[in-house]
């Protein structure tokens, strides 16, 4: 039997784990780089001035990258997964536009690569990584999933299934529990925060909830740490040159982790010449207490949406590095005073741990007499997709026709819908992701997205559905929309006898002129 592998692509971290084929129960286990002797690697990309034999610019990707962070920030990239919501964002480096999937495939290119190298000191004829199971954020859109699916393409993998994060934790937490119960994860990761209720039953787990922020993780809590001391000297993040902006960052990142254990602990940077500022546990959580109240209100809101108390959670996993700061803890004490706080499992390693069962899981198709552990049956998704309409009373608005917090892999067809014109020769579609649970609401309330081949919304015919001939006013117009496991959502249209299929792409940029009709 082969070996199966996850990927956690992480913001700040990233790490693959690999279960073994020939096991009877999947035992995920993450892959340690030899060199550095550790499990996880810096999401940071460095693109050099050195050619190689191709004549291509030598990447370096983890440690050595990240020490270049503040020598040569013009041509290292860090916390790219943040830009994977900006369909405008591209890296100029060296002469050449890098975009978030790129720079995202870079880091997976070297997870793998090494992973690779290590295999065949081993087994010498070892077939190369190709399959894997990546993990993304739960509260990704279909923008940022899409680009997910690209970057591991764009890293020569087939990616045979993307999951949420929370999601792959609580399946890798659950390969130890056979008991049913409700787990909250709560996942603070270095770039993004989700909040997943699940219930495990007779070793099925079913998503109840989810919430989050894609823009909220620990380099949140870093950046109010350096504009905490920067304050101390009357000094603002701002007037930094770009090195010393890398620089402060990354010994905010480290102070943090040393006030976990400490007291106190002294933060020395270049402001001006040399500062010293002393940074106490008790300084650094009144700083970033506006930032933990987010992940809190956001936690009680993924209750509400389970119709859930908290006596009803029976454990709370606790994933992500950020879960490290001891105001985490704290927080999730005070919120579950009656419910476990699980130590046992590693913040930094779990999610990919979970995509490795996945991917073993995945790969048995059903038809496996082995023991697979606990499955995950539904999922959730925080986004519903629907389309652009006139109602009742003429007023345009948002038909959702799957909505926020409904099953991630779902088909739903809605028949309520007809022309507005008479003599009408075509429709043009205008597509609408927003977190809203309501059938129909306000334009203001949704983002357009385009159909993909229209991004940038330079082809709106190819948002068009046509049958050439007018047709009466009122003619029903059939919509159908699917999202798969990986939250790819395709729409289908019927109208007049013509079908129209499109795949969401790109979403509307805010100076984009969309023609309507």
């Amino acid at each position: 039997m082969g070996k199966y592998y996850g990927i956690d692509l992480g913001t700040t971290y990233s790490c693959i784990a690999v279960v073994d084929g020939d096991a009877e129960t999947p035992n995920p286990e993450v892959i340690m780089n030899q060199k550095t002797q550790k499990f996880v690697v810096p999401s940071v990309v460095r693109i050099t001035d050195k050619l190689d034999e191709n004549g291509e610019n030598v990447v370096q990707v983890g440690d050595q990258a990240k020490n270049n962070f503040g020598a040569d920030p013009e041509n290292t990239v860090a916390f790219i997964k943040r830009s994977m919501s900006d369909p405008n964002y591209k890296r100029a480096i060296r002469g050449k536009d890098y975009t978030p999937e790129q720079i995202s495939a870079l880091i997976l290119k070297h997870l793998v690569n090494t992973a690779n190298e290590q295999r065949r000191q081993v087994e010498e004829n070892a077939e190369p990584i190709y399959d894997v199971v990546i993990t993304k954020p739960a509260y990704f859109a279909e923008l940022e999933t899409r680009r997910t699916m690209e970057a591991g393409k764009l890293a020569g993998l087939n990616v045979m299934r993307l999951i949420n994060e929370p999601t792959a934790a609580a399946l890798s937490y659950g390969q130890r529990q056979p008991d049913d119960k409700t787990l909250l994860v709560y996942d603070l990761g270095g770039g993004t925060f989700d909040v997943t209720i699940m219930r495990f039953q007779d070793k099925v787990a079913n998503v109840l909830s989810t919430d989050g922020d894609k823009q909220l993780g620990g380099y949140n809590w870093d950046m109010a740490l350096v504009n905490y001391v920067l304050s101390k000297v009357d000094g603002k993040y701002e007037e930094l040159s770009l090195s010393d902006q890398n620089r402060i960052l990354k010994t905010a990142e480290e102070v943090k982790k040393q006030l976990s254990d400490l007291e106190e602990y002294l933060f020395a940077f270049n402001y001006k010449g040399m500062q010293e500022v002393n940074v106490t546990q008790e300084d650094f959580d009144e700083c970033t207490k506006v930032l933990l109240g987010k992940t809190s209100r956001m936690v009680k809101e993924a209750l509400k949406k389970a119709n859930l108390q908290e006596d009803s959670i029976d454990e709370v996993l606790l994933i992500g590095g950020s879960t490290h700061m001891p105001q985490v803890r704290k927080l999730i004490d005070e919120l579950f005073p009656n419910s476990e706080v699980k130590d046992e499992v590693n913040p930094e390693r779990a999610v990919a741990l979970g995509a490795a069962v996945l991917a073993w899981q995945e790969s048995q198709g059903g038809r496996t007499t082995k023991n697979p552990g606990p499955t995950i049956d539904k999922d959730k998704n925080p986004y519903s997709y629907g389309v652009q309409a006139y109602n009742t009373s003429g007023k345009l608005k948002i038909f959702n026709l799957i909505k926020a917090q409904e099953n991630l892999e779902i088909e739903r067809t809605d028949e309520a819908f007809y022309t507005s014109e008479e003599g009408q020769t075509h429709i043009r579609l205008h597509f609408y992701q927003a977190k809203s649970t309501d059938y129909e609401m306000e334009l203001s309330l949704g983002d357009e997205i385009y159909a993909e081949g229209n991004e940038g919304g330079l082809h709106p015919e190819k948002q068009d559905v046509s049958w050439g001939v007018p047709a009466p006013k009122g003619s029903p117009v059939v919509y159908r929309v699917k999202r798969d496991k990986n939250g790819i959502v395709k729409v289908f249209v019927e109208c007049c006898g013509a079908k129209g299929e499109f795949k969401l792409g790109m979403p509307a940029s805010k100076s984009s002129d969309v023609s309507r009709r």
